[in-house]
């Protein structure tokens, strides 16, 4: 059996945490909306490429029909 001391180096490979995902999803809509490629957002790009923000935070079942709206 591994320690704690001996698994710490490698915890975060073998579990990663959410910054992980967050720093995924971030480099995603980063290189998605940077339209120049210069590896930063400025303003006009994030107003000229809105759908890039709204898919991070909705999914195609959160346009779903909702019966309860109806």
């Amino acid at each position: 059996l591994l320690s704690a001391d001996e698994l710490k180096p490698i915890i975060g490979k073998l579990h990663p945490a959410e910054n992980f995902y967050a720093k995924q999803q971030a480099d995603y809509v980063i290189s998605q909306a940077d339209t120049n490629k210069d590896g930063q957002l400025s303003l006009n790009e994030m107003i000229e490429n809105p759908y890039v923000f709204y898919s991070a935070l909705f999914t195609e079942d959160d346009y779903g029909s909702h019966d309860e709206l109806r």
